[in-house]
């Protein structure tokens, strides 16, 4: 089995752009992976300040813990 760190995109990357915040790190980490397998560039936070400076260098989708 390939880890997921290094599996091989389905489709090509494209130059879509999500920013993800979550405070746990295994869910981060495994969205993270999900997200890069589909082609997505992904900019990741641990944090909300932390995701809220990140959004403010470009144009992202958030998707937030609650």
């Amino acid at each position: 089995m390939v880890p997921p760190a290094e599996a091989k995109p389905m489709v090509e990357p494209s130059t879509r752009r999500v920013l993800l915040i979550e405070d746990e790190p295994d869910l981060l980490r495994g969205l993270c992976d999900a997200l890069r397998f589909e082609g997505l560039e992904v900019v990741a936070a641990q944090t909300g300040t932390e995701g809220l400076a990140l959004a403010t260098q470009g144009r992202s989708i958030s998707c937030c813990s609650i």
